[in-house]
Formats: structure tokens, C-alpha cells, sequence
């Protein structure tokens, strides 16, 4: 059932006390607002409150932080609702994910990855599509390390959802390009996500590329 919401937001204590006397009885709801907690703090919820002890009060705090706590403070002054932000678009964006954490090893040759491993998805029983590419197929990676180069890069993707898994890369700049990897794995890209994207010309990282379209 839909309510009616009065914002008092430009207003006064001693104005929103006298326009909650005229009409309060043809609102559900009064809301004070946020330019009016501003400059009047609680004591425009504990005030409005008092006057009009059972009137259903939504305090617009627009919390972003100290959630509990600011909670707390607007429930003792009298407000029956608070409002508050959410800055995501999805619930999945707030999630850690830690296997988009990025991991590198640098030496005299360097190594990285990030997400899962193929023995790790046999573990969980996580059927995959993978695909592995020397690093002597980028001309970039050739140029500089010449046919003598070693290295290497492997993806791995889930075979149901085809949703991208794992990056691992052994060989010079991987600690370098294994963050592309990392923010695949962070906004959950699949395969053909993945296959949109736009790579620089001409780099190692288009290895990553590579090898997603290998997958099959």
C-alpha cells in the first residue's frame, strides 16, 4: 500500500512543528530532511518527536559510515526510519574477492597469477576450459628476449558459466600485465566479455587476449 511522505527540508523547527499541526493527520510519514538535520541536528528529530509522539519520523541521514553507531544516535532522538547509501549498483560489487588478489614472484625470470589454479578447480570439481601460450608468440615479447625467450601464459575459465577463473604467467613482464588478469577476475568477466576488450598494440599483455580466445 502506498504511504505519503512529507520532506521537510527548508524549513525551521518552529515551521515544521506548525505545518505537521495543519496537515500532520494526511501524511503517513514526515520526513526530516537532510538540509534540515544539518542545520538543526537531532534535536529537529527529538523535537519533532516530542510534539508529535506518534508520528512515523524518517530521519534522511544518508549514512555512508559508522553505520551502527549513527543508526543508534537518530533511533534514540525519536526517528522510526533512516535512510542510507549504498554506493554499489550490485550487491556483488561490495564483495571481497580474494581470489582477484594478484600474487608475483620476481626474479632473474618472473612469475604471477591470480585467481585459481587448474588443480584447485579439480579440487572443488569445477569443470574448465584452458588454454596456454608461449610467450613467444607476442612479437613484442620476441623483439626483446629474442627466439632464446622463455615463458609462458595459461587461462582457465569455467566451463558452465565461462566465467574467466585464473591468469598465471611465468616469464619477463608478468608481474606487469598480471593485473589485467586481476580485474577480469574482479568484475566476474566470461570468455566473451573478455574477447571485447581492446588490448594495446603491441604489448606482452595481449598474451592474456591470446589466450582467451584459445579457449575452447
Amino acid at each position: 500500500m502506498a504511504k505519503l511522505q512529507l520532506a521537510l527540508d527548508l524549513t525551521t523547527i518552529e515551521e515544521a512543528t506548525e505545518i505537521l499541526r495543519n496537515i500532520g493527520d494526511l501524511i503517513d510519514i514526515a520526513e526530516i530532511g537532510t538540509p534540515f538535520i544539518i542545520e538543526e541536528g537531532m534535536n529537529a528529530v527529538r523535537r519533532i518527536r516530542a510534539a508529535f509522539p506518534n508520528m512515523t519520523l524518517l530521519a534522511d541521514l544518508k549514512i555512508m559510515d559508522a553505520g551502527e553507531r549513527e543508526t543508534e544516535i537518530a533511533i534514540n532522538a525519536g526517528a522510526d526510519i533512516i535512510t542510507v547509501l549504498d554506493g554499489s549498483t550490485s550487491p556483488s560489487q561490495n564483495l571481497m574477492r580474494y581470489d582477484a588478489i594478484p600474487w608475483v614472484v620476481y626474479g632473474i625470470t618472473e612469475a604471477a597469477g591470480v585467481g585459481i589454479t587448474e588443480q584447485e578447480a579439480a579440487a572443488k570439481n569445477i569443470a574448465i576450459l584452458k588454454a596456454s601460450l608461449p610467450m613467444r608468440v607476442s612479437g613484442r615479447f620476441l623483439a626483446e628476449n629474442t627466439i632464446m625467450g622463455q615463458g609462458a601464459v595459461k587461462v582457465i575459465a569455467d566451463a558452465n558459466s565461462r566465467r574467466i577463473l585464473g591468469i598465471h604467467a611465468v616469464g619477463a613482464y608478468a608481474s606487469e600485465f598480471i593485473w589485467g588478469g586481476a580485474a577480469l577476475i574482479e568484475k566476474e568477466f566470461t570468455i566473451e566479455d573478455a574477447r571485447r576488450l581492446i588490448f594495446p598494440h603491441p604489448t606482452v599483455c595481449e598474451l592474456i587476449r591470446d589466450a582467451i580466445w584459445a579457449l575452447e
